[in-house]
């Protein structure tokens, strides 16, 4: 497929509605175009946040008073509308009552009240079958709508997922694995001579290592998370549209495909490595990438460190520690600028919301001499933490690394 039809496609292919054949052409032009997987990553991270959105909508009071009143208005007016009808068809009963009272009073008299009590029970009958009528025609959208919502979200769960030693025993609940299946709310675990691998269906595996606890705390289409209480694991994807969060302390990492590896201690920090793709980490609402070949330290109650590259040299590692430690410092700043390397560049960028505006305009311009950034990205902008283009920067250079 060229570039243009995968690009057409992207839509239908990330909502799943493309037929196999199709799907898997555009899997591999994604895994070899830098381009196109670039436009897959975007939409791709655009729908997963518009998967998050809640789906009720609370309608203004002034609407909910607006639709009251008028239900109000017409049930006042079918009343209304009753006893006008049953004050006419009295007013005639009475005509003729007076006629016939002649004849004989005593059984026009009966006639008359038992013909009103017929006729303001019919009424009312009338009334409250009219009233149980509008009030299901009412109810009936809302529960056929609650029931299709009931069946599509049952479509979605996505458990339980399978789990398989690789060495020792494992536990679930710490019992050990009898069935070798991993429900929502179990706790996986293993100890010093255990390690286990699992099936997330839809997702890929994960590769427990030693000494780790992790809670299935969701599997589901789309909100599939885990909780990761100490230990290390290993993520290897096998698809390119992975939802997955790993949440250790306050930090959640967002697998975004690819694989990645994270370890982590009984306090909340942890130390994660991506290998392939890139990860996204949250953090007060915050959000930090981490390209492949990257890697960054999460420490209990602060920001993700600074975004380290493998290859990174030894001073640039010692200045960026020291900086994350030191909450800043020039000394260090000074140190990270004179050793960094192109492929350090992200490590650069990830500096700028963390220094002085002054600080930042130097880091623009070392960054702006490997990448010039393009057209929609300005120097004022970067200045004052343009938070979308700063995003946009690093996929500039991203895919370019």
């Amino acid at each position: 497929m060229t570039c243009e039809e995968v690009k057409i496609s992207l839509h239908d292919y990330i909502d799943g509605s493309v037929d196999l054949i199709s799907k898997r052409d555009i899997e591999y032009h994604i895994r070899n175009c830098e381009i196109c997987k670039k436009e897959y990553q975007k939409l791709f991270i655009f729908f997963d946040r518009l998967k998050k959105l809640p789906f009720v909508i609370d309608p203004p009071k002034d609407i909910l008073e607006s639709v009251r009143s008028e239900l109000l208005g017409m049930s006042e007016s079918s009343i209304n509308t009753s006893k006008k009808s049953l004050k006419d068809t009295l007013r005639i009963l009475k005509e003729k009552d007076n006629q016939e009272k002649q004849v004989n009073k005593k059984s026009i008299v009966f006639g008359r009240l038992k013909t009103r009590k017929v006729l303001k029970a019919h009424v009312l009958k009338r009334r409250d079958k009219s009233n149980i009528r509008n009030t299901l025609l009412t109810l009936l959208p809302l529960f056929v709508i609650g029931i299709g919502y009931f069946i599509y979200d049952l479509q979605k769960y996505n458990y339980p997922w399978s789990v398989r030693s690789l060495e020792g025993n494992q536990k679930i609940n710490g019992n050990n694995l009898q069935n070798d299946l991993w429900n929502p709310g179990g706790v996986l675990s293993t100890d010093e001579k255990a390690r286990a691998k699992v099936n997330v269906p839809n997702i890929g595996i994960i590769e427990v290592g030693y000494n780790s606890a992790l809670i299935l705390e969701k599997a589901k289409e789309g909100s599939n998370s885990i909780v990761m209480e100490r230990g290390s694991i290993r993520v290897v994807n096998s698809t390119n549209m992975p939802s997955l969060t790993i949440k250790v302390g306050v930090h959640k990492i967002l697998d975004r495909g690819g694989e990645f590896s994270v370890e982590a201690d009984k306090l909340g920090n942890a130390n994660i490595n991506v290998k392939y793709a890139f990860v996204e980490i949250v953090f007060n609402d915050e959000h930090y990438f981490l390209k492949e070949n990257y890697s960054c330290e999460l420490r209990v109650g602060k920001e993700p460190g600074i975004p380290i590259h493998q290859n990174a040299s030894d001073t640039l590692k010692n200045a960026v520690e020291s900086f994350d430690e030191l909450n800043g410092g020039d000394q260090a700043l000074e140190k990270i600028i004179k050793s960094y390397r192109e492929s350090d560049v992200l490590t650069l960028l990830a500096l700028i919301p963390r220094v002085s505006q002054l600080q930042r305009q130097i880091i623009f311009q070392e960054i702006s001499n490997h990448f010039p950034p393009p057209e929609s990205i300005t120097r004022a902008g970067i200045i004052r933490l343009d938070k979308d283009m700063l995003y946009k920067w690093w996929e500039e250079i991203e895919w370019q690394i």
